[in-house]
């Protein structure tokens, strides 16, 4: 086995000997199709199978590295074989897309010598190809994953190539579905395949592919600008709240001094005086006795009566008005606690 580098800088194998299955579907005209032939451990498929192989022995046994043939599945119409030709090649640097196509050429030409073959001589005992039903298709399959390590087996595979066939990574550009990067480079991980996007040149490529190109002078001129503009936001946002904080002291301050003027100004304006009554009330002496037993006076009877004073009257009585004063209020402390 023989080691090289491919263009990822990964290390691509050549194997010591490779196995090509040729995908092969033929008709067979002279049987009839019967559901048995799908079950593998039937007699009917058992000697089916048994008869097919030895005719297709005879038709490719000259193929350089036939190892034989392995059917793959059997379908009605009158019967369809699909089977695979296993080649073993003892050189991998042989396989090359020249050397398939060449080898399926050669399959092709001995299937239809074999069908003309078959339907001249009229022979009811061997199986009768079609010579208007053929299909060949190379495919190239190996035991290339036993080769790299477990958790890396499902990214790689034998893959052929103008200088013959090699265990590719998903990385190698030759394979069909190699790991396209865009901009960037496909490189091998423990975990598995990963794109390394290019950050050396004027853009930038982002994104799992590398296919999102960013420039990288507007980049950095867009980060500082909105740098500028957060740091201008915060003083902004600073500044209002120093004025709001004010603008509210001031707000609560004048509204104070408002409810103080008006509890002074209702203050000022709610006064009052007390007057001496219309009438007095006063007990009328003259319904009052004495016991002159014990020498105590004794109030027997009374009677309550209502005494309008009137000027010039004989109890001469003095009408004025009486004046309390107001107590003083600290409206400063009342305000404070509305």
């Amino acid at each position: 086995m023989e080691d090289k580098m491919d263009n990822t800088g990964q290390t691509e194998q050549n194997w010591d000997a490779v196995e090509i299955s040729v995908n092969i579907s033929v008709r067979i005209i002279n049987q009839k199709y019967t559901t048995e032939l799908n079950d593998i451990t039937s007699s009917e498929f058992q000697n089916f199978e048994s008869d097919f192989k030895q005719q297709m022995d005879i038709i490719y046994n000259d193929i350089e590295g036939y190892a034989g043939v392995k059917i793959t599945s059997i379908r009605n119409g009158s019967i369809i074989v699909d089977h695979d030709i296993i080649i073993n090649m003892t050189n991998p640097a042989e396989l090359t897309p020249e050397y398939l196509s060449e080898t399926i050429k050669d399959i092709e030409v001995k299937l239809k010598e074999t069908t003309c073959n078959n339907a001249t001589q009229g022979n009811s005992t061997r199986l009768v190809l079609d010579p208007g039903y053929l299909k060949v298709e190379a495919v190239v399959t190996g035991d290339c994953a036993s080769q790299v390590p477990e958790n890396l087996k499902q990214h790689y595979e034998l893959t052929v190539t103008n200088n013959g066939a090699i265990c590719a990574s998903i990385c190698n550009e030759a394979r069909k579905d190699s790991l396209k990067c865009g901009n960037g480079k496909c490189g091998m991980t423990n975990k598995g395949a990963k794109c390394y996007c290019d950050l050396t040149g004027s853009y930038w490529y982002l994104g799992d592919f590398c296919n999102i190109p960013i420039h990288k002078n507007g980049l950095i001129g867009g980060l500082s600008a909105t740098l500028i503009l957060f740091l201008l936001g915060l003083i902004a946002f600073a500044v209002y709240m120093v004025w709001f904080r004010r603008s509210r002291k001031h707000y609560f301050r004048e509204r104070e001094d408002e409810q103080i003027k008006i509890i002074a100004q209702q203050w000022a304006e709610d006064d009052f005086e007390y007057c001496n009554p219309s009438t007095i009330t006063v007990a009328n002496r003259e319904d009052t006795s004495f016991d002159n037993s014990t020498g105590e006076r004794k109030l027997t009877d009374f009677s309550i009566v209502n005494v309008k004073p009137e000027l010039n009257s004989k109890f001469n009585f003095k009408t004025e008005q009486v004046k309390i004063q107001r107590p003083q209020m600290n409206v400063y402390n009342t305000a404070s606690h509305l």
